[in-house]
């Protein structure tokens, strides 16, 4: 294999690995103000809820945002 066909194998293995760790950690942190909204107010479920609603939509948002930028910054390596 080329040392071009590698790099392009890490690069997308490492799109994938980070497509991964931010739908998690966004959802992670709308429930983690969530779990703390509902201890605020005094609620039971109503925040967590809604805070992992918000978390799975930044998610897939951030990723689709990780997506676009990865697929322009291909088309900038095929300018040798």
């Amino acid at each position: 294999m080329k040392k071009d066909d590698w790099r392009k194998i890490m690069r997308t293995l490492g799109l994938l690995t980070q497509l991964g760790i931010v739908i998690i950690v966004n959802i992670g942190l709308g429930f983690y103000l969530g779990l703390k909204l509902d201890q605020w107010l005094g609620y039971n479920y109503l925040f967590k809820v809604f805070g992992i609603l918000v978390g799975i939509g930044s998610g897939f948002y951030s990723d689709y945002q990780l997506i676009l930028g990865s697929m322009e910054n291909d088309g900038d390596d095929n300018k040798d």
